[in-house]
């Protein structure tokens, strides 16, 4: 693990699992998984994480990202985080946008490939299919 640049980061951000609805015009073919709650991993009461929350989808509304809701948990549902999909070509822009919110890691799925990036040093580690770790999923053309 220490030559995959991951080591730094919480084992259980390995493990997330997600819920979110598809959104209308399907799965977009790049996107990530940005959340805005408990910056630098340090866990913030809830009523800082809805502000954070709101001044990371008042940026992405502002730079005229697609969006929609993501929520990312533990597999025993006990912590869980709101986030957003985030429609964009370049893992670069999601880096940024991690990376100004105080995030250590975000998710990029590419082609239905679901992987964990570091945002310090923008390594990333293949996790699973998309589909593989999406609570919700329902129909077969995710």
């Amino acid at each position: 693990m220490s030559q995959s640049g991951m080591e730094e980061l919480p084992e259980e951000f390995s493990e997330v699992l997600f819920s979110a609805a598809k959104p209308t015009g399907g799965w977009p073919t790049k996107f990530a998984v940005i959340t805005a709650h408990n910056p630098d991993g340090v866990l913030t009461d809830g009523a800082e994480n809805d502000r954070a929350d709101e001044l990371l989808r008042e940026e992405l509304v502002r730079s005229n990202l697609i969006h929609f809701r993501v929520i990312g948990g533990s597999r025993d549902g006990k912590h869980q985080e709101a986030g957003w999909g985030i429609e964009v070509n370049e893992i670069l822009a999601a880096n940024r946008l991690s990376m100004q919110f105080g995030q250590l890691a975000f998710f990029w799925i590419t082609e239905g490939h679901l992987f964990l990036v570091n945002t310090e040093n923008g390594k990333r580690q293949f996790q699973a299919l998309w589909v593989e770790r999406l609570l919700n999923s329902t129909d077969s053309d995710q």
